[in-house]
Formats: C-alpha cells, structure tokens, sequence
C-alpha cells in the first residue's frame, strides 16, 4: 500500500532517427515502506536500457548464459593473489 515505482519510457534508434524501437519500459521500486531508493531513477533507465537494448541483440552473450569470466556466473573458485 505505501510502495511506489518509478517508471522511464527508453527508445533507441540506430543510424536514423526513423530507425527507432521502443518505447521500452524499466522499472524500479522508488518508495517501499517508507524508504526511499535514490537511485531509483537511475536503475529504471538502466533497466529500460537494457530491455531496448536487448531486442536488438546487444549483449546476447549475457543474456545466453555465454558470458565467460563473469564472477557470477564463474563456478570456479578464484585463486587469491594471481590477477
């Protein structure tokens, strides 16, 4: 009941501006239980990014489970000291 969203509307084109495909929208919890999230803003253009960006196949890799090195997603153990 005391939760708010902040919503940012993202459109991308590519060469011309006719190209375009969106909008596209991110969305990120701003207010929930009386706290404030001040980067809300931020994290729904990141999200609204994101989204756009990913039905024109930039970052597939990531989005495919492919992404090699992520600590993430890296089983392995990282070995202390070797950088």
């Amino acid at each position: 009941p005391n939760d708010s969203v902040i919503i940012a509307s993202v459109s991308v084109w590519h060469g011309e501006p006719s190209n375009v495909f969106g909008p596209v929208l991110g969305c990120k919890t701003l207010m929930r239980n009386g706290k404030t999230d001040e980067d809300a803003p931020k994290k729904a253009m990141t999200d609204g990014l994101t989204k756009a960006l990913s039905h024109l196949g930039f970052n597939a890799d990531v989005f495919l489970g492919e992404f090699d090195g992520n600590k993430y997603t890296d089983d392995k153990p990282k070995p202390k000291g070797d950088w």
